[in-house]
């Protein structure tokens, strides 16, 4: 899990005592009472579960500690091989040839830097969450995360079981924009995990969803349309004004990201009436290349003058797996289509990355898919 506890070795030396000598030990003995006295026993347990929170409480407190543990990028298979060795090798008898060459083999795991995008390039990672969305847009040395998914309970938290998770596994512990498109829950439920896990410089959205959310004391900045910025060559813009509308889906972030070759656009859960005033827009800032579909492909959005002035090339669709709102519909599917596009779900192809170079490659390729790439077994691979 690309991680390691730095305070265990203090947690052990003052929780191992207590447990092996006296919890132990004292639930053997309440066990063997039970024999002859129910009611002692019980009360010995009683005793015992006193003790035991405490232990637990200050466990809870040792994990809070700023460093507490160590988190780094997971490595390709070859380095971790390697580390293996050399651990085996230090872990060799005094005087064994070459023990210290351990260390060595430790240094390519230890130094490993994950691949970025080149200056002027973008990579783009729309993750499976389900009904929902989350989408990653990475430079040179920059981050922007694109909603957070869903939280469906305490214990189910997309933002804290997938998208922190996947962050770190990319060694991304700093996004400089949290952008939510808006506020309903499958695309903001995960924001709270991911500002607990993870350090966010900027925080954007619309009023209404900033007023839904604890924020804490990040930056804030709302949606306006035109607001632009560029990172490494790469250009970023909102093309919506979420003030103007009533309803939570129309309220939507619209963002554009292009380099000098290739666009992307990211709608969030816009409907007909937000496209219709997007027509209005200048034309090269609706043309583009890869369209991550509104409102999961559902039928109060796509509308067809919008999409052939949009013109996608690729069209990505987030959605669950045979979701009960049926999204994407067949009506949108064929318009999809009738364009040319080429569309792809994550519901059937997991997550979808794509890198959009700094070259002219003439026709955009297709994303890579993370179940046919990274496939198992157990993974469904039925339509």
């Amino acid at each position: 899990f690309q991680q390691g506890s730095l305070i265990s070795p203090l947690a052990n030396m003052l929780v191992i005592p207590v447990v092996g000598l006296v919890i132990v030990p004292l639930s053997l003995l309440a066990s063997m009472l039970s024999l002859f006295s129910s009611e002692l026993s019980l009360w010995l347990f009683s005793q015992i579960s006193v003790l035991f929170a405490y232990v637990w409480g200050l466990l809870e407190w040792l994990a809070q500690i700023p460093l507490a543990s160590w988190q780094r990028s997971s490595v390709p298979v070859l380095h971790s091989a390697l580390a293996l060795l050399g651990v085996f090798l230090l872990l060799m008898p005094k005087g064994f040839p070459l023990r210290f060459s351990g260390i060595i083999l430790l240094s390519p795991m230890l130094l490993y830097s994950p691949p970025q995008p080149a200056k002027g390039e973008f990579w783009m990672s729309v993750l499976d969450v389900g009904q929902g969305l989350s989408v990653l847009v990475q430079t040179t040395d920059h981050a922007l995360l694109f909603d957070a998914g869903a939280r469906f309970s305490e214990r189910f938290d997309i933002g804290q079981r997938v998208v922190v998770p996947y962050l770190r596994h990319l060694g991304i512990n700093y996004l400089d924009i949290l952008l939510v498109s808006h506020k309903d829950n499958d695309h903001a439920g995960g924001v709270e995990a991911v500002l607990k896990g993870l350090q966010v410089q900027q925080l954007m959205a619309n009023t209404e969803t900033i007023r839904t959310m604890e924020t804490g004391n990040h930056p804030i900045t709302t949606c306006e349309l035109g607001l632009s910025w560029q990172w490494n060559g790469v250009d970023f813009q909102l093309l919506s004004e979420p003030e103007n509308y009533q309803k939570s889906n129309n309220k939507s972030c619209v963002l554009k990201v292009w380099n000098a070759y290739y666009s992307l656009l990211l709608p969030g859960d816009i409907e007909k009436k937000v496209e219709r005033d997007m027509l209005d827009l200048d034309v090269k800032q609706l043309q583009i290349d890869v369209l991550v579909s509104p409102h999961h492909g559902s039928n109060s959005s796509s509308s067809q003058p919008w999409l052939k002035k949009l013109n996608p090339q690729i069209v990505l669709v987030s959605a669950g797996y045979k979701n009960r709102f049926g999204h994407p519909t067949d009506k949108n599917l064929q318009r999809y289509h009738q364009l040319g596009a080429r569309v792809f779900n994550t519901a059937h192809s997991g997550m979808l990355k794509m890198k959009f170079p700094a070259v002219d490659g003439g026709k955009i390729p297709e994303p890579q898919q993370q179940r046919k790439d990274d496939i198992h077994y157990w993974n469904h691979r039925g339509e």
